[in-house]
Formats: C-alpha cells, sequence, structure tokens
C-alpha cells in the first residue's frame, strides 16, 4: 500500500536515473524558463522546482549550499538566487505553471508545458536591460501623391541614357587603336 507516499516513483527507474532526471529536468527549467514534457514529470518537477525557488527568496549561505546539492552547477544556483528568486519576492507560492498540451505522437502519453509564472528576459550579454521606452512620432515628411511618382518614373522612361555597350578583349582593343574621328 502507498499510504502516506507524496513522491511519484517512476518505477522503471533506479534511484540514481531518477536523481538524474529530475536534476536535468530542474537544470532546464532555470536555464529556459520553459520546458515540454510528460505530465507526470511536470507534477515532480513543479514541487521540486518551487522547493528551491523558495531557498532562493531566502538567500543565506546554507540555502545556497542546499540548492547546489540538488543542482550540482554554481552558475545556475547563482542565477536562481541572482535573478529568478527576486521575481518572485512578492509572490508566497506558485512559481510554476503547468499548461497541458496535446497527447505525444510515439506513444500517446500526456504531455505539458511546465513555466516560470515570472518570465524573466536576459539577453545573451547578461546583464539586463529595462524595455525601450516608445519614442514620440516624428512629423511626417512631404509624402508625393501617387500621381506625381508615375509623372516622374514616366519622364525617366522618356529619355532613356544612353548607355555604352560593353565589349570584350580583343575587339575593344582593335576599336581602340583603328579609331576613326567621324
Amino acid at each position: 500500500m502507498r499510504h502516506r507516499k507524496r513522491k511519484k516513483r517512476f518505477e522503471c527507474r533506479t534511484m540514481g536515473h531518477r536523481k538524474a532526471m529530475m536534476r536535468s529536468l530542474l537544470t532546464a527549467l532555470f536555464l529556459h524558463q520553459k520546458i515540454k514534457t510528460t505530465v507526470a514529470r511536470t507534477k515532480e518537477v513543479r514541487r521540486a522546482a518551487d522547493k528551491l525557488v523558495t531557498l532562493g527568496k531566502r538567500s543565506t549561505l546554507h540555502a545556497r549550499r542546499q540548492a547546489f546539492e540538488v543542482l550540482q552547477d554554481k552558475a545556475l544556483v547563482k542565477k536562481l538566487f541572482e535573478k529568478i528568486a527576486p521575481a518572485f519576492e512578492k509572490r508566497a507560492g506558485g512559481y510554476t505553471r503547468t499548461i497541458r498540451i496535446s497527447p505525444r505522437h510515439g506513444d500517446g502519453a500526456e504531455m505539458a508545458i511546465l513555466e516560470l509564472t515570472e518570465l524573466i528576459v536576459v539577453p545573451k550579454s547578461g546583464k539586463i536591460k529595462p524595455v525601450a521606452k516608445p519614442q514620440p512620432r516624428q512629423p511626417k515628411e512631404e509624402v508625393k501623391s501617387k500621381k506625381e511618382v508615375k509623372s516622374e518614373e514616366k519622364k525617366e522612361k522618356a529619355i532613356p541614357e544612353k548607355k555604352e555597350k560593353k565589349t570584350s578583349g580583343f575587339l575593344e582593343g582593335l576599336r581602340k587603336r583603328f579609331k576613326t574621328d567621324r
């Protein structure tokens, strides 16, 4: 019987495989802020991710060490504590959301997207830039009417420019030598 057992067992996996799977899913979630996986996995990853964000909000050395024990990546722990957790400072829980999508084609497994509720926009340079405010509109320059544009095009077509014919090597050399004044 499974009285008072909260975790899913993922029975066909060994303990090491389960830990590695959870670690890789959590790493992907905090790196990309969104992952696509099965519903059963999202339910488990969601619990662990919410605990890690809560650790990040504590911002103590002990909390960092506990997060590192799970994630095993110093850069990711730093990102969790400095960028992700401060975005959830005013939120008391519910740091992730699950959106169910269509079943997987191969085996029909129920799929879902797990994402952080507060998406953090971080450019590739690593520095967070404020969103630019829209600039006020500049007065438009004089816009030519369609009739004026067409009349100018007709004038250009009416007076063809003389184009010199380009000829290649041998004949051009002969013409230059035997050039006559006509």
